[in-house]
């Protein structure tokens, strides 16, 4: 054997030992990474943890559109059982979203408060249509002057191609089990049938929107109404109309506290209900799921929100 044989045969052997201590280190990074990443309900507990150990006030943030959440879910539920917990203060600040997630908040709102935890929304730049449900769940509602609110309703848009695709020598063809499956569709024209059936739908929810707008303002049924025509309103507007409670912010939200028993001294904790990210996902991923929500929240489903 050659030296150059030798010499060529010691690289491949050096070449196998990197790749395999390569490959053990790239599965040690992944192992740690996972471990990070990892989360459960401890994680969850010490998620609304006071930092001295003492009562507090728990504060949310409610930003962006509203859908389901199983993790928020959590950490509300943690907030009512937490015993050095008192208050409850969400700052919104949200165009709406879907139908369900605006009424799977209000009704937490209402348990925290059922605790015995006073519930005060504030309201930032937007709390409108889903927005402005979730803050009937609140016990006082605060508002900025220039705070857009309102936009009671519901919403359901579907394109329509049929016109354009026999212009382009398209035709659809579409086959299901009765009239209404699947409908409105894109591919097909919206018959008198399917849009009675659509209404009807969009009709049931409203009622119940408007029921609670008049039973937690403290209004009538025709009043709660006539203000659900799907407008928006300013802060001082909806102050006017009996929508909203206050003018101001987080100042006036701790002086209302303090009238219902919530000791001053209490400090604000803030509480985060947006569940950890893997570094795995940040890594491979970055936020390309957040750029995809409008994208899912169109398709199925009611929506309950405003679009500027």
């Amino acid at each position: 054997m050659t030296l150059d044989s030798d010499i060529i045969i010691d690289r491949k052997n050096l070449k196998r030992k990197i790749t395999k201590w390569q490959i053990i280190a790239l599965l040690l990074v992944l192992g740690v990474l996972l471990a990070l990443g990892g989360k459960s309900d401890g994680g969850i507990a010490r998620e609304i943890s006071s930092a001295s150990g003492k009562d507090f006030i728990a504060r949310i943030a409610i930003d962006g559109v509203i859908t389901e959440d199983s993790y928020r879910d959590k950490i509300i539920e943690e907030i009512i059982k937490n015993n050095k917990v008192k208050a409850l203060v969400v700052n919104v600040n949200s165009p709406g979203g879907t139908t369900v997630g605006g009424e799977e908040l209000y009704q937490q709102f209402k348990e925290v408060s059922a605790a015995g935890k006073p519930v005060v929304i504030v309201m930032k730049t937007l709390a409108t249509s889903a927005g402005y449900l979730i803050a009937l769940g609140g016990d006082h509602i605060i508002a900025r002057n220039g705070t857009l609110t309102g936009s009671i309703g519901v919403i359901v848009q579907s394109a329509e191609f049929t016109d354009l695709a026999e212009k382009l020598g398209i035709k659809f063809e579409t086959f299901k089990s009765a009239p209404l499956k699947a409908s409105p569709s894109p591919f097909e024209k919206t018959t008198p049938e399917v849009a009675a059936a659509i209404d009807s739908v969009i009709q049931d929810f409203f009622h119940y929107f408007v029921g609670l707008v008049a039973s937690e303002r403290k209004m009538t049924l025709e009043k709660a109404t006539q203000l659900a025509d799907g407008r928006i309103y300013t802060g001082s507007q909806a102050l006017k109309l009996g929508l909203v409670d206050q003018i101001g912010g987080t100042e006036e939200a701790l002086a209302w506290l303090k009238e219902k028993g919530i000791k001053a001294k209490l400090e604000i904790e803030d509480v985060s209900i947006e569940e950890p990210k893997s570094p795995l996902s940040d890594l491979f991923f970055g936020d390309v799921q957040k750029s995809q929500i409008f994208s899912k929240l169109g398709l199925n489903g009611l929506l309950a929100i405003w679009y500027n």
